[in-house]
């Protein structure tokens, strides 16, 4: 009787380990999460269980344009490639490698953005040659390129435009309500300053002027003021005052605006918009018509646009 009694206690507390087996592997493949579009780039069998990723043949020459989705940068501290995961307006996705060990190398290293200065929601205009997993390499060829631009949206006003963030492009900082200014009308304000300039100024040991920069500045129109209006009434905040030609009737994102040009420290062209409830003043200082920020300037009043 103690043998079948041993017996049957043998066989429940198997039976207990069975179940606990069980159900413990169930609930683990339940919350298994699924791969991430950052796995997807790095593993090419994902790749083909994705029908959005795009699954390339190596040693091809391509170029693309597409928003970060993902942005992978585990490997770099052991010269693994930087990954960048990137939708284009079809919906399609490509896996993008930076390199990090033999950078330097690249045929077309200057045309190459810092990945640490990357975001997802930026814009990137990729173009290189695939490598084996079927990843865009942008590396061996002067036409080579990895250009990234930044994306603002203010969902409140509806104010949206794109800037040059790399190579070499700008730092953007925005300062809202009282901390820039006691006025009422005041919104916010962007302010986009060249990288290298930034760096040059902070490594400068003796005191020297601020760098030419590009800025944004929202203020309220509750009067609904035309911007020629606006400019001539609202001296202070429009410089209108060292304004060295007249206001020219023009068109921004669509809407009414103004352009003249002022004169102080820098020349600096300005544009004053009315959208909505809102007036958009953009300010780019510059040095000469020769300057590089005054043709990023242009870029970016043609991208302005007003979602609201």
């Amino acid at each position: 009787m103690k043998e079948k009694s041993h017996l049957l206690m043998i066989g429940a507390l198997l039976l207990l380990i069975v179940s606990a087996v069980y159900f413990s592997l169930r609930e683990s493949s339940q919350e298994m999460p699924t791969p991430t579009e950052s796995d997807v780039a790095k593993d090419p069998l994902l790749q083909k269980a994705d029908s959005t990723l795009q699954t390339l043949e190596s040693g091809v020459e391509l170029g693309t344009d597409g928003i970060v989705t993902a942005l992978d940068l585990s490997g770099v501290a052991f010269d693994a490639p930087a990954l960048i995961t990137i939708k284009t307006d079809s919906d399609s996705l490509y896996a993008i490698a930076i390199p990090t060990m033999g950078l330097p190398l690249c045929a077309a290293q200057e045309k190459i953005a810092d990945v640490y200065e990357i975001s997802p929601g930026d814009k990137v205009s990729v173009r290189g040659i695939t490598d084996e997993a079927g990843q865009i390499v942008p590396c061996t060829s002067e036409t080579h390129q990895f250009i990234v631009s930044g994306v603002y949206l203010n969902t409140d006003t509806g104010l949206a435009f794109e800037y040059r963030k790399g190579p070499g492009g700008y730092s953007m900082k925005e300062t809202k309500g009282q901390q820039f200014s006691t006025g009422t009308t005041f919104v916010t304000d962007i302010m986009l300053t060249n990288k290298a300039d930034a760096e040059e100024l902070l490594l400068s040991d003796f005191p020297r002027e601020l760098p030419p920069s590009i800025s944004l500045r929202v203020y309220k129109n509750s009067e609904k003021l035309l911007p020629v209006e606006w400019t001539r009434t609202k001296s202070v905040e429009s410089n209108y005052d060292f304004a060295v030609t007249e206001p020219v009737e023009i068109s921004v994102g669509g809407k009414k605006a103004v352009g003249y040009t002022i004169d102080g420290l820098y020349a600096a062209d300005t544009y004053v918009v009315a959208f909505g409830d809102y007036i958009l003043i953009i300010t780019g200082q510059y040095i000469d018509s020769e300057s590089e920020i005054y043709r990023d300037l242009e870029k970016l009043v043609d991208t302005v646009s007003f979602t609201r």
